[in-house]
């Protein structure tokens, strides 16, 4: 497997991972728990996904980068891997760090 490929696989496998524990956190502690946990991303300031949007978001975002993970690579080829993930996560209204 070439590096760019184990990254697309790696990538994917943290977004889903993500997108598993977001579900999990939800399943196990509710959705309020969870609004309440989200609620200090809404700051107005950034994009922000509403509780009941985040698991579907990360999903949504995996499909992103899967079908543009290409194109994102080599066209925008000078930037590094926070400013990729920021892109997606733009596009997609998912909150970042």
């Amino acid at each position: 497997m070439s590096q760019r490929n184990a990254c697309v696989a790696l990538t994917l496998d943290l977004i889903d991972w993500i997108r598993a524990y977001e579900v999990h956190i939800i399943e196990q502690l509710g959705i309020e728990y969870r609004r309440g946990t989200l609620i200090r991303w809404n700051n107005g300031k950034r994009p922000f996904a509403p509780a009941e949007r985040f698991a579907p978001a990360w999903r949504e975002l995996s499909f992103h980068v899967a079908a543009n993970f290409w194109r994102l690579f080599q066209a925008e080829a000078s930037l590094n891997a926070t400013e990729v993930v920021a892109e997606c996560t733009v596009r997609t209204k998912l909150p970042i760090g």
